[in-house]
């Protein structure tokens, strides 16, 4: 790629995230080649391209190499993380640029919380999946580069992963009313809208973040992080899900209640931060290396946990003690803004890989047109 040239991206979700990232990596110097949705493609100039089977990755991809002269330097996936076929439909459209090494951002958790991870894992050196844990405190790099797993010292994270559910929580301590906040994180862009964009029930919220969303985040970063220490394959059957109530859902939302949800991971078994059948909860003993316990925690005003955990915002946060002082780092969790900040800094990252392995376009828009082609390899 010429240092004159804009690099060319193309962006795979064309809702909340993917529009917002439409923007900003046209701000950041992206040529957006096109915005995909399972419906259509939108080129550069705004004319569409509908598809004529919805979610077909040949007709998608072959859109794309006509548009991109068969050279694509960064491809950005913000696709939905629930859905029908969506870890399918996002494998489909990853798997030619990981097999050619195309520089990848990823927000969706979907793929991440599948089988698939681990035929993404020997490619993290140029796929950031920073944005699909914890938005902008990139809690997934923070452990990486902060704990140590050789040194015999026991480890202790507890982290708020989800900010939807802390955005929900912080109103209810300020005595907020549940369904205007429910209200509010739609509108924010904190939570996705209903059927035909109306608001959702605060069940059907609260209970997809607590048992949907959550478990997939725990997934990634136990493969991610602890991976190589647990020394095998983690499943989504290696974390127990309690099953979230709405009872449970209007007595932790009562005016006098004051909880946040926070998740505990560490190399020792300690007590427990709530009750063993707590609903929405999530544990895990996997093979006695790693523990897991989280859920709705009581945070008492004043309390060690209310001087880290966010009381505002849609505020994630991680808390790293190993040795020496606890490392914190909080910043906003969900929304638009802080996901498709995370993206642009992980493709930052990326580009240096990007200069190295695409200086020489030629072959490798041959090799990548081979791949995309149909019934190419």
């Amino acid at each position: 790629m010429s240092p004159t040239m804009k690099p060319k991206a193309v962006i795979f979700g064309a809702g909340i995230i993917g529009s917002e990232a439409n923007r900003q990596f046209r701000r950041e110097g992206y040529e957006i080649v096109a915005l995909v949705s399972s419906k259509k493609l939108v080129r550069a100039d705004g004319t569409e391209a509908v598809f004529k089977e919805r979610g077909n990755p040949n007709e998608v991809l072959q859109h794309i190499l006509a548009l991109s002269g068969g050279h694509v330097d960064l491809a950005v996936f913000a696709l939905p993380s629930a859905g029908k076929n969506v870890v399918e439909i996002e494998h489909s459209y990853v798997k030619p640029f990981l097999e050619k090494r195309t520089p990848m951002t990823l927000a969706g958790k979907a793929l991440l919380s599948s089988d698939h991870y681990y035929e993404l894992e020997p490619h993290l050196d140029h796929v950031d999946i920073n944005a699909t844990v914890g938005a902008a405190v990139c809690m997934l790099d923070e452990m990486i580069e902060h704990l140590r797993f050789d040194n015999g010292r026991d480890i202790l994270v507890e982290a708020v992963v989800n900010g939807t559910l802390s955005y929900i929580m912080s109103g209810i301590w300020g005595n907020r009313p549940l369904e205007a906040l429910i209200r509010e994180a739609v509108n924010n862009k904190f939570a996705e809208p209903g059927v035909n964009n109306e608001i959702p029930d605060p069940f059907t919220v609260m209970d997809g973040e607590a048992t949907g969303d959550v478990p997939k985040k725990l997934l990634i970063i136990l493969r991610r992080v602890f991976g190589k220490y647990i020394g095998r394959k983690i499943k989504a059957n290696d974390i127990e899900v309690v099953k979230f109530t709405e009872d449970a859902m209007y007595r932790f939302t009562a005016s006098n209640e004051r909880r946040k949800y926070v998740v505990r991971i560490s190399t020792k078994r300690l007590p427990h931060m709530l009750e063993r059948n707590s609903p929405g909860s999530v544990w895990a003993d996997i093979d006695g290396k790693v523990f897991i316990s989280g859920g709705f925690c009581q945070i008492p005003a004043g309390s060690a946990m209310d001087k880290w955990v966010p009381n505002s915002g849609p505020g994630n946060a991680v808390r790293i003690v190993q040795t020496g002082l606890p490392r914190i780092v909080i910043a906003e969790g969900a929304g638009d803004l802080a996901t498709v900040g995370t993206l642009i800094k992980g493709a930052r990252r990326l580009r240096s890989f990007t200069t190295r392995t695409q200086v020489h376009g030629g072959p490798y828009q041959k090799e990548f047109l081979g791949a995309l082609a149909p019934g190419g390899q």
